[in-house]
């Protein structure tokens, strides 16, 4: 009888340590290692296209700096002299004397609509390029075909804030 209790509390102490051992290995599987991730600066974004330049003069396009406020994407600024060109990106109908609003503030541009796509004329989702910046153009609403001069570039800084920039690509 001595050996039965004996069996029996062997066999109850294995079956307590596989419910242990099982319950241990249960709550580890759910257990990820979080990693702890720490903020980076990253340094200014060298802007590099494998492609020719499509709005200015080749030579003016690596030189476009990301403007930012607060916190919020504005456009690529340029400083570039004045008279530079800027070319249609696509074949539209420009439209001059515009202002543009950003953050509750009022920017003087351009706004080319695309009129080769579907949904021209449609209250529905349009293409525009929109410029900003004081510039000099021939008429207003007029039409233009893609790498056509749009706009040359004016002398007057856009937003001082921004920095010094005479043109953004919003």
């Amino acid at each position: 009888m001595n050996k039965k209790i004996a069996i029996v509390v062997i066999i109850i102490i294995a079956v307590f340590l596989i419910g242990v051992i099982y319950y241990i290995v249960l709550l580890n599987r759910g257990k990820q290692e979080i990693t702890e991730i720490t903020p980076e600066i990253t340094p200014e974004v060298v802007l590099e296209s494998k492609t020719s330049c499509v709005v200015l003069p080749e030579e003016y396009c690596s030189q476009g700096k990301l403007i930012y406020e607060e916190g919020q994407l504005i456009g690529l600024g340029f400083r570039v002299p004045e008279e530079t060109p800027i070319f249609a990106p696509f074949k539209g109908v420009l439209e001059t004397n515009v202002l543009h609003q950003i953050n509750d503030q009022h920017y003087p541009g351009l706004s080319l609509q695309d009129t080769t796509s579907e949904d021209y004329g449609t209250f529905e989702i349009w293409t525009f390029f929109d410029p900003l910046g004081y510039f000099q153009t021939e008429t207003e609403n007029k039409s233009l075909e893609k790498a056509q001069i749009l706009a040359k570039v004016g002398s007057m800084t856009v937003n001082n804030q921004w920095g010094d920039y005479n043109l953004i690509l919003a």
